[in-house]
């Protein structure tokens, strides 16, 4: 890992503003690539921009975070994916009785405020070969249209 930047302020609650870099993102003992991203906090919010994930194959993400200090439910994302591959696990089950995991390249676009119970935005992707849930995907689309919603995922 590679920081260059300041880091200020509480150890609890800390300001932090530069750039991150770290040669091999590790998530459920997966690696998922290569990250690099510049950071800039305030005591209000804490902002990631320029943020590119990109994995061995080739896939990459590149998406930009606001992540407020105060309140819930109110992180936004905007994403860019090419061809960024799985398995990825969904972070909520859509009323099944399993968890959904997603192995195939996906590309398109994800724009989505107040995550996690609070989403608004949309979700507009592009799947290749691989399976979703198990079940064989040869290609397919989605569009999602997320709107507040108050009861559980």
């Amino acid at each position: 890992m590679v920081f260059n930047g300041t880091l200020s302020g509480a150890l609890k609650d800390p300001i932090v503003n530069g750039h991150a870099e770290l040669a091999s993102l590790l998530i459920n003992q997966r690696d998922v690539g290569s990250l690099t991203a510049n950071i800039a906090s305030t005591g209000a919010e804490t902002r990631i921009t320029d943020g590119r994930l990109v994995q061995a194959s080739g896939g990459s993400a590149q998406f930009a975070l606001v992540i407020p200090r105060i309140g819930k439910d109110n992180i936004s994302i905007d994403a860019k994916l090419d061809r960024f591959g799985g398995p990825i696990s969904l972070p909520f089950k859509l009323r099944v009785d399993k968890d959904i995991t997603i192995d195939a390249p996906i590309s398109g676009q994800i724009q989505v405020a107040g995550l996690t119970k609070n989403m608004n935005g949309v979700a507009d992707v592009r799947f290749g070969s691989g399976n979703i849930a198990g079940e064989p995907l040869q290609s397919g689309s989605a569009r999602a249209t997320f709107s507040r919603f108050d009861g559980e995922y």
